[in-house]
């Protein structure tokens, strides 16, 4: 387990707020490792942001999370379905209709003979 670091204000799990840095060359948004450090306050997410600016020379910039959209509960989806079928016709006597047999593909192969190679390339 990382040792905490007592510069850095400990993480709010669904805080709202992320720091994200702009690479140099490109200006490209790059999270910093692999998941984002949630800050509770703008304030203490700008700070941090400042820091990190002075500390490693890059742009910085803090992010606020606007809106969280969930997937359905499965339950809902799960549960009934979208449309009714719908009733089928009751039986009537049909008049007896035979298909014709289907017959088996018949593939065809034609294969020419090879004949060898006379004489050569004069180099």
């Amino acid at each position: 387990m990382p040792t905490p670091n007592p510069n850095k204000p400990p993480a709010t799990i669904r805080g709202g707020f992320i720091i994200v840095r702009r690479d140099d060359r490109r200006g490209r948004l790059i999270t910093l490792g692999e998941t984002p450090y949630d800050h509770a306050f703008a304030g203490e997410a700008r700070a941090q942001a400042v820091v990190m600016a002075e500390r490693l020379g890059s742009e910085f910039a803090v992010f606020c999370e606007v809106d969280a959209v969930l997937p359905p509960p499965v339950e809902v989806v799960t549960e009934k379905a979208l449309i009714e079928p719908e009733p089928s016709p009751p039986l009537s006597p049909a008049p007896a209709v035979q298909e014709p047999a289907s017959r088996p593909l018949v593939v065809v192969e034609r294969r020419t003979k090879r004949r060898p190679a006379i004489g050569g390339r004069a180099s």
